[in-house]
Parts: C-alpha cells; sequence; structure tokens
C-alpha cells in the first residue's frame, strides 16, 4: 500500500484501519511530517508492524523549521520483516528497502527512486499528485510503479476512497502481488514436523492407546506374497510409516512451544524453520551427501543459512527492544526496569578446578593442559612387555574380520522374531529422528503386531541397509 498521509499525527487512526482491513505487508508512507525524535510513533500503529523511516530533520536536526514535504517511511508486517533490510540513499525524500525472501528473486520497494537498482525487480511506491496547468483537473491518488516484466504478478489493484476520517488530499493505493514458491505458499499439513512428548505420553497413559491404535492400522498390511524386489518393500515400508504417523496423530501428544523460553520467535521463523526440516528430509532421502555441487545439499544449506539469519536478526530486535524499553521507562518506571535487570542477571557459577598431584588447579588453560596430557597418555601405543603380545591381537582383530566377512556372505541369514523383540526393547530414548521422522519410541511402544510387522519386513530381505532405527 501506498499513501501520502499529510501528517501522521491526523492519520493514525485512519492508517491503522487501512492496515488491518486489508492485510498489508508493505506500506509505503510520504509526507509523516515527524521529527527523528518522534518516529518511534510509527510503530505504535499497529503492533504487528515494524517502520523503517527517515526523519524531516535527517539533514538538520538542530533546525527549528523543517521541510514539511519530507519526511519518509516504510511500515513492514513482522511475517516478513526478517527479510528485510534497508537501502543507504541520502536524502531525505527517497527511501528503500530490499525484500530478499527465500528462494525468489530480490524485489526492491522504494519511495520515488527511479534510477538506482533499475535493472533488477523494483517496485516504487511514489507520490505522483496530478495538477494540471491554469488551475485545471487534478488528482491526489499516489502510484505504485513495477516493470512491464512483472505486471503478470500483479493479482489487483484499486484506490480506497472510503475512508470518512482522513484528512489527507490523497487517496491511498493498494496492490496485490502474488510471489509464487515463497516462505508463505508453505502450509503445515503437507509434513508435520511436530514433535512427539513422550515424556507425556508415558505420564498420562498414552503408550496403550498408541500401541492399540497402530495395531489396528496395520492388521490389514499384509506383505505381498507374489514377486519380491526393491520396489515393493518400498511400498511396504511406506504404508507401515503411514499407520504409524496416523496412530501418532490419534493418540500422541505433541512438544508445546514455551514462548518464555525464545521470547524473540515469531511467525517468520517459524515458516523459515519448517522449510530448512523439508529441505533436510528431502537431502537425506535424496542422497545425504556433502557435494556442495548437490542440489538438495546446496537447498538444505541454504534454507538453513535464512533461518539462521532471521534468527540472528529476531535476537537482536528482541535485545534492541529491552534496551529501548530499559532506557524510556529509567526515569518513569524503575520498577519495571529493575524487573527486566534481574531477569537478565546471569546467575552465580561454580568454579571448575581439578586437583592433581596435591595441586588445585583452576585455570582454565592448566586444565586443558592436564586434561590433554591425559588423554595423550592414554591413546599412545604402549610398550608390550610380553614380545608376542602385539601379534596376538593382530590376529586375533583379523580372525573376527574375517568370520564377519563369512557371516555377511551368507544368503541364509535370518532374524527371527525373538530378535527383533530383543533389538527393539533395548532401543534408547529421545534419540533423533530420521528422514522418515520415525523415533525409536515409536518401535519400542508399537506392541506385538508392530513388532511382527518389522520382522516380516527385514526376513524378507536383510540386505536393507536404508531403513535404520
Amino acid at each position: 500500500m501506498c499513501w501520502n498521509c499529510r501528517g501522521l499525527f491526523s492519520s493514525i487512526s485512519c492508517l491503522s484501519d487501512l492496515l488491518a482491513e486489508n492485510k498489508v505487508n508493505i506500506c509505503a508512507i510520504s509526507e509523516h511530517w515527524l521529527r527523528t525524535y518522534q518516529l518511534h510513533l510509527l510503530n505504535t500503529i499497529d503492533n504487528n508492524f515494524v517502520s523503517i523511516a527517515k526523519g524531516v530533520d535527517i539533514h538538520n536536526p538542530e533546525s527549528m523549521t523543517c521541510n514539511s514535504r519530507c519526511g519518509v517511511a516504510f511500515l513492514v508486517s513482522k511475517e516478513i520483516v526478517s527479510f528485510v533490510t534497508e537501502i543507504d540513499i541520502d536524502s531525505d525524500r527517497i527511501i528503500g528497502i530490499q525484500v530478499n525472501l527465500p528462494n525468489l528473486q530480490t524485489f526492491y520497494y522504494s519511495i520515488n527512486l527511479f534510477t538506482s537498482y533499475n535493472t533488477a525487480s523494483s517496485i516504487v511506491p511514489s507520490n505522483l499528485g496530478l495538477q494540471s496547468y491554469d488551475n485545471g483537473p487534478s488528482t491526489g491518488i499516489d502510484h505504485i510503479l513495477i516493470p512491464l516484466s512483472e505486471i503478470g504478478k500483479v493479482l489487483n489493484a484499486k484506490v480506497i476512497d472510503s475512508q470518512p476520517f482522513s484528512v489527507s488530499d490523497h487517496r491511498p493505493i493498494l496492490c496485490s502481488i502474488t510471489l509464487e514458491n515463497s516462505v508463505f505458499t508453505y502450509t503445515e499439513g503437507e509434513q508435520s514436523t511436530r514433535s512427539v512428548s513422550w515424556d507425556r505420553a508415558r505420564k498420562y497413559g498414552n503408550i496403550n492407546d498408541y500401541s492399540f491404535a497402530l495395531s489396528q492400522h496395520l492388521w490389514t498390511a499384509e506383505f505381498p506374497r507374489h514377486e519380491i524386489n526393491q520396489f515393493i518393500i518400498g511400498e511396504y515400508y511406506n504404508k507401515i510409516v503411514s499407520a504409524i504417523k496416523q496412530a501418532e496423530q490419534e493418540t500422541l501428544p505433541y512438544s508445546i512451544f514455551k514462548p518464555y523460553l525464545k521470547p524473540y520467535w515469531n511467525k517468520s521463523l517459524t515458516h523459515l524453520r519448517d522449510i530448512m526440516r523439508l529441505n533436510k528430509i528431502e537431502w537425506l532421502k535424496n542422497c545425504n551427501c556433502h557435494d556442495t555441487k548437490c542440489d538438495a545439499f546446496y537447498h538444505y544449506k541454504q534454507a538453513k543459512k535464512a533461518f539462521r539469519d532471521a534468527q540472528r536478526s529476531a535476537i537482536y530486535e528482541y535485545k534492541s527492544a529491552i534496551a529501548q524499553k530499559i532506557e524510556n521507562d529509567i526515569d518513569v518506571d524503575q520498577k519495571s526496569v529493575w524487573i527486566i535487570l534481574k531477569k537478565r542477571k546471569q546467575k552465580p557459577h561454580t568454579c571448575t578446578a581439578l586437583k592433581k598431584d596435591g595441586t588445585l588447579f583452576t585455570d582454565s588453560k592448566d586444565l586443558m593442559s592436564i586434561w590433554y596430557d591425559h588423554f595423550q597418555n592414554v591413546f599412545t601405543q604402549s610398550v608390550y612387555s610380553e614380545a608376542d603380545r602385539e601379534t596376538y591381537i593382530l590376529d586375533s582383530v583379523s580372525a573376527i574380520l574375517e568370520i564377519n566377512r563369512t557371516l555377511n556372505e551368507e544368503d541364509d541369514v535370518q532374524f527371527s522374531y525373538s530378535d527383533v523383540i530383543n533389538i527393539c526393547s533395548h532401543l534408547k530414548n529421545n534419540k533423533a529422528c530420521g528422514h522418515d521422522r520415525i523415533a525409536y519410541e515409536h518401535i519400542k511402544y508399537g506392541g506385538k503386531t508392530t513388532l511382527e510387522t518389522f520382522t516380516s519386513l527385514v526376513q524378507r530381505d536383510n540386505t536393507m541397509r536404508i531403513y535404520t532405527w
């Protein structure tokens, strides 16, 4: 949205309604008439927006008079503010931002910026009101300029002329642009990345419900009796995974996000985190390599980098907001300031010490040196007292390797039902999932039918190495 508000103080109510009613992501404002020390008012219009602004006195903040035609700003939705950076432009009437969404080309939004970045995808909200000669026709409608090559992305554009409380002689214009494959097209229903809270499941007795539900879903999942190949095995495996996920969604509780642990978290980080996880799953499923020329690995690393950058930016903004609150309240509300300071105060911690040969060491460098000498002695080859000891060890290792090689070459090695039960009962809890989002607990608590199903699976093809539990 673009609007020449002709003074923000008289337009706050109208602007707030426009932002809420039209679901705006980026709003360009010109002639807000605010000095630099008043720019914080832009952040109070709507809590879902962050301002990027220039005051009317940016070139001469000590002057008593300023050019009222100056003063430009962007209000950026918090959903995309992590992807936005300001363009450095030495002008009090021109401001620009760069929007760099993941997996998309970069867009430049600028007010009255025509020459810079003219080769990029630029969108120019501009105050281009018309006044003809000799007191002829005039219009106060602002404009949004985009390249002809991007005209197909415009869904609709309209002039908003239904604000009875607007005192500006200009009319705001709203333009909707579609961005394909952006972070906002992701739907959580495509792939659940939520984690099961197994502690709560054990505490509240959800394990029995999960075991019963999974047994019901696996009851009709029979292994094909005709010719066996890797494709058939993969299809059967996918049926098992689908049954596990369905039983999980029906009976098991999920981990609940605790806002007090990550107060800086926002919807943008959630989108980026989910995209990073989906790219990681795709990478693990395809190749699990670390070749920079691999598309799956490259997309995963790019998604991870975008998430980490946005996370650092969110943390910085949160800390900046806390510091700004302390600065604003230090003289008027010291109680709230001390509450913040006490929360941020580090708790006392114990001193790390190590006693060696009767001497107590506390310096970190001394401690690292002691441990370095210790592990160096542990892993240094010792001199055997018996002359044939080393030869005996080497021969024993060679014999074990030969036995393993012989066993692996045999075709009749089979896993019995008791072997599967024994292995699954010793699986550890709270281990990371694979690309299929199946944890050890899904197998351990699946019940008798689940273990019988997996026994049938591994007995058909004991050369399957791609499935790891």
